[in-house]
């Protein structure tokens, strides 16, 4: 299998993830112009789908 780096294009700093069974959530913060904590979904650390902003 073949991926890219950055994973998540854009600016996502400070990542932190969690695992809930094979479900995989990551939440990164945001700049002060526009705050928010995005959060995305995967099920193979590799393709990330965000669910939340």
């Amino acid at each position: 299998m073949i991926f890219y780096n950055p994973i998540i294009p854009g600016y996502y700093p400070d990542p932190s993830t969690c695992r809930v069974g094979e479900d995989h959530y990551l939440v990164t913060s945001t700049c002060e112009f526009f705050p928010g904590v995005p959060v995305f979904y995967s099920k193979d650390l590799i393709h990330w789908k965000q669910i939340e902003l």
